[in-house]
């Protein structure tokens, strides 16, 4: 905070509603979102689009949504819907999206640890130990 003088964190720019953007810095017409969860299919890249356009139609001045997040979400968000919720946000509202990828390698995903699970035993899914019990879950129906 001493760095900027004051504290632009957690920007309640979204009227009445309970709604924050992580960074607003109003000089420069920027919201600054650290989004880690980007490179998954359901993130909140949306809903972080709508916050900018809500926080325009409220006052706000804010030209440019920044999103910060781990390796794979430029890619994912260069990928079809997510490029025309871009192109939609630039051309009806002047709002201009940014992604940009931190530094390091991907982080793999469950899925994908489980396929190469999968082809270390032959396409096969690994073995249960011994006595392993399948956890009961419950269910509303049977209850």
């Amino acid at each position: 905070m001493a760095a900027f003088g004051e504290d632009f964190s957690e920007k309640k720019v979204c009227g009445k509603s309970s709604l924050a953007v992580d960074f607003y810095f109003p000089e420069e017409a920027t919201i600054v979102e650290v989004a880690l969860g980007l490179p998954n299919p359901a993130s909140e890249f949306e809903k972080d689009v709508l916050k900018a356009i809500m926080g325009q139609e409220c006052g706000y001045a804010i030209k440019r949504l920044y999103f910060i997040s781990r390796p794979g979400a430029l890619k994912k968000c260069n990928q079809p819907g997510r490029t025309a919720v871009r192109k939609w946000a630039e051309s009806k509202h002047g709002l201009s999206i940014e992604v940009h990828d931190l530094d390091g390698p991907p982080r793999r995903r469950k899925k994908q640890l489980q396929s190469k699970q999968n082809e270390s035993h032959g396409g096969r899914a690994a073995q249960r130990p011994e006595g392993h019990r399948f956890r009961r879950t419950w269910n509303p129906v049977s209850s």
